[in-house]
């Protein structure tokens, strides 16, 4: 072929992005299952159309961190966002990189060690520096179970997360946190 297939939907598993000649602009529906994070932030860059966005275990990328990921990506039309990850590292670059101001449904799905912390504080970061009005949040999380000192700063951390989101319509869901006061 002279020319790459342009999809509208695209379900990519465990492949190297390198390896797939695909031209991006045309995407509108985005699955990337253990796909490096540098592939995911290219994707994402090459994807002006991008409405919704899963992604689920993403790798660290090949040269470490941290990336070089250059200025934040702003993506001005990603509606529905979905990231399930076990490395926190990754999920808070991938946050930090990201704008996303037309964002109205957003799903965090942290299956993390007992050592980690849900990063409510990146994802608080994420929602003010978007300037969305999010319809629905949904939060899971299975790590750390708050004890002694620990639980202060979890609960000081969600109540930051529920005064940036008081504008919810649909649903803000956590599930497998408890925050104490």
């Amino acid at each position: 072929m002279n020319t790459a297939p342009s999809p509208m939907k695209v379900s990519i598993y465990g492949f190297h992005l390198d390896n797939i000649n695909v031209s991006w602009d045309n995407l509108v529906d985005l699955e990337l299952n253990y796909i490096t994070l540098d592939g995911v932030m290219k994707v994402l860059r090459q994807a002006p159309l991008l409405e919704t966005c899963s992604l689920t275990d993403i790798l660290a990328p090949a040269d470490g961190f941290p990336t070089t990921l250059g200025t934040i990506n702003r993506h001005p039309k990603i509606q529905t966002l979905f990231v399930s990850w076990t490395d926190t590292e990754i999920f808070t670059e991938l946050l930090d990189w990201l704008v996303l101001p037309s964002l109205e449904w957003c799903e965090l799905y942290a299956y993390c060690g007992d050592k980690d912390r849900l990063p409510l504080g990146t994802v608080v970061s994420f929602i003010n520096r978007s300037g969305c009005s999010l319809e629905l949040l949904d939060l899971w999380y299975t790590g750390l179970k708050p004890s002694g000192d620990e639980q202060a700063p979890m609960s000081e951390d969600m109540e930051r997360l529920l005064r940036t989101v008081p504008h919810l319509r649909h649903r803000f869901d956590v599930k497998g946190l408890t925050c104490y006061r």
